[in-house]
């Protein structure tokens, strides 16, 4: 199960990056998504950055390593990881996590992933949240 796990985040790692080569207007079906099992499988390696990028900041899965509007991405470039670097966003339900995915692309990023849901999907996945 865990080699399937990492086949399927390998594999959605590259198309990530074949569709971030110059494509700022990325659909909602571009997006490449991961599921709250997902996630939490690869939370128990962790080698990306979780960022959430709801506002207001209210709820938070553990582990979560930066809290970023999703409207002030590029204004937080400098505290970002490299463009080649794991990051995996979310926010409540997806809408501001997308728009965020979007913006990461335009700045260049080439290895995002979103959580399909958001944190409200990882709730409904039985999975505990912390509050801020």
């Amino acid at each position: 199960m865990k080699k399937y796990i990492v086949l399927v985040v390998i594999l959605i790692s590259i198309g990530t990056i074949c569709f971030s080569s110059g494509n700022e207007d990325l659909t909602d079906k571009e997006i490449v998504q991961i599921n709250a099992d997902e996630l939490k499988q690869l939370m128990v390696n962790k080698n990306f950055t979780l960022i959430n990028v709801h506002i207001p900041l209210n709820d938070e899965i553990p582990g979560t390593d930066l809290s970023i509007p999703y409207n002030k991405i590029e204004n937080n470039i400098d505290i970002l990881p490299g463009k080649n670097e794991q990051i995996i966003i979310y926010c409540k339900s997806g809408g501001m996590s997308k728009t965020a995915y979007r913006k990461l692309v335009e700045l260049g990023y080439q290895n995002i992933l979103e959580l399909d849901g958001g944190y409200n999907a990882w709730r409904r996945a039985g999975y505990e949240l912390t509050t801020n």
